[in-house]
């Protein structure tokens, strides 16, 4: 009887953290001893949306997968249904679209649940809409059947979120208008769940869905999104803040306000631009806002993206001019763009604007963490990189970890007392640590041997160092559109005054030079992106083999 009192406390408590995550937890753990399906399958689906929220994305895809199979065994259809919608989000999340779809299409032959292939039909359209195709967004909602008497399936969040795409540029009422009036309703009439971040989800979606046909009304919508959302802590109000933001900037760029516009895409990046020289780029939905200034004025243009996963940039005409004039540039970017390389020519010095500071490392009396000569576990089998003498600058003092000593445990240790922080390690993907790529160290007393961005996130650099990142891959972001989740953007947001690294391999031998000359150049009074865009256009590096170098970029 205790065992069902905690797993029904577990679930009426899930929204609350961390008393909820605790809980839950707990609940799992007699699930593991007593039979309790229909409880245990709704706590690890309840646990796994908790681990959605915070982007702890692997443990969310295991705990559904055991719900699954599980309610399958148990023959629990309602449970199999949430796990396999889930496992559908889960996969959008991370642009596996395939996958995504084939969750959804399992759902779809449920033909004696109508919610079930409502949801389905739902999915398959966000599916469509999140690669740019609405002609089979649209023909997915169109085939949606209604459960009652209703002439039209009153959408959920998901199928809303879509629909609201849809009519967006409508400016009279239509079938789909009222369609989306008459879901919305519907779903902000439901009983209240005790999570704050639906208002936040109505009230953006109210915004997109009337920009054609109540501009103002809808920009008011889309601010009270961005008001609501600032209250909320975690990464769901994150993502809904950077939606709504992103909205109101393609939006506010499409009415002519181009300075508007990259005032807006300052203020959901938090950062203060320099006055000259800043390129915007935001996406929404299919829509991109391509922003530049130069001086007093503001230009802008529009682009579409294309079908595809993918958002690439284009750079309209006048903007690719007023960049050959500028001598660095300041880069604004929403997460779709984030860590890309090579977005503007290799002769230009520019970079990814997220200090909103405007830090400077210490020139002087500089100590220096340098994390190279690994010793990697075997299971990782690979190999052992390139080993090679630091010599410490006058005014240096020199720390280096190598060995058994560069663990997570002792890099995190000595993180904060550096001001510069130079990691000469491998990069490496692994799920269960993170989305976007992990440092390889040496293990630890517990055997833990990755470093991700939830580790650097912790982590408070108040010394503001500088960072090299000399690992293969690590600028790469998750894949997410509406959240930034990388190391160089855990570094940043901890208090970096800059970071380098590659979304691209890079060469080991090379690799501690090309830096070291970088460093040396940022001490002699450059700034971070010209001193990287002056040593990759020197001599030494125009070579055969040193392509890599042009992959390598800036955040500051």
């Amino acid at each position: 009887m205790r065992g069902v009192q905690l797993v029904g406390w577990a679930l009426a408590n899930a929204h609350r953290f961390p008393e909820g995550i605790e809980a839950l937890q707990q609940a799992l753990a007699l699930c593991d001893r007593y039979p309790f399906p229909i409880a245990c399958a709704n706590s690890k689906v309840w646990l796994a949306s908790v681990f959605v929220r915070l982007y702890r994305l692997q443990p969310a895809a295991e705990l559904l997968l055991r719900a699954k199979r599980e309610s399958m065994s148990h023959h629990v259809p309602f449970w199999q249904i949430e796990a396999d919608r889930a496992l559908e989000r889960l996969a959008d999340s991370r642009q596996e679209f395939a996958l995504a779809r084939a969750y959804a299409e399992e759902l779809s032959l449920r033909d004696d649940d109508c919610r079930a292939a409502l949801i389905a039909r739902e999915q398959l359209a966000e599916g469509a809409a999140q690669q740019n195709d609405f002609q089979e967004a649209r023909a997915q909602l169109q085939a949606a059947r209604p459960c009652g008497k209703d002439r039209r399936p009153r959408l959920g969040p998901v199928g809303l979120s879509v629909l609201a795409n849809l009519v967006r540029d409508a400016t009279a009422d239509s079938e789909e208008t009222r369609w989306f009036d008459d879901s919305h309703a519907a779903v902000a009439g439901a009983p209240a769940t005790g999570d704050p971040s639906t208002a936040v989800l109505l009230a953006l979606l109210r915004g997109r869905a009337t920009l054609g046909r109540a501009p103002t009304a809808a920009r008011t919508a889309l601010e009270e999104a961005i008001s609501r959302a600032e209250s909320l802590t975690d990464e769901q109000g994150e993502r809904l803040r950077m939606q709504a933001y992103s909205t109101l900037v393609v939006a506010t760029s499409a009415g002519g306000d181009h300075r508007g516009a990259l005032g807006q895409l300052a203020r959901a990046l938090r950062v203060t631009p320099p006055d000259h020289c800043v390129l915007g780029l935001a996406v929404d939905s299919g829509r991109i806002a391509y922003l530049f200034q130069e001086g007093e004025g503001v230009v802008g243009g529009a682009g579409v993206r294309q079908q595809g996963p993918l958002v690439e940039v284009q750079l309209p005409a006048v903007i690719q001019q007023g960049i050959a004039r500028c001598p660095e540039v300041a880069v604004l970017a929403t997460p779709a763009f984030l860590g890309r390389s090579q977005i503007l020519p290799e002769q230009v010095a520019w970079g990814y604007l997220r200090s909103a500071a405007g830090r400077a490392p210490r020139r002087e009396n500089v100590s220096r963490l340098v994390v190279q000569d690994v010793e990697i576990p075997s299971r990782f089998a690979l190999p052992r990189l390139w080993s090679r003498h630091t010599r410490a600058a006058p005014g240096e003092a020199l720390v280096d970890l190598s060995g058994f000593q560069a663990t997570p445990t002792q890099v995190l240790r000595r993180l904060p007392e550096a001001d510069l922080i130079e990691l000469h390690v491998h990069g490496l993907l692994d799920p269960a640590v993170s989305d976007a790529p992990a440092l390889v160290l040496a293990s630890d007393e517990r055997g833990e041997a990755l470093l991700g961005s939830r580790d650097i996130e912790q982590v408070r650099l108040d010394r503001h160092p500088g960072v090299i990142l000399g690992a293969c891959d690590v600028g790469r972001s998750a894949r997410y559109w509406s959240y930034a989740h990388s190391l160089p953007v855990a570094f940043m947001q901890s208090g970096a005054s800059f970071v380098l690294a590659s979304p691209a391999p890079i060469e080991d031998q090379a690799a501690g030079p090309f830096f070291e000359e970088i460093w040396t150049r940022i001490r002699s009074g450059s700034s971070v992106i010209a001193a990287l865009r002056d040593e990759r256009e020197s001599a030494r590096w125009r070579g055969a083999g040193n392509d890599w170098v042009r992959r390598v970029v800036a955040f500051y």
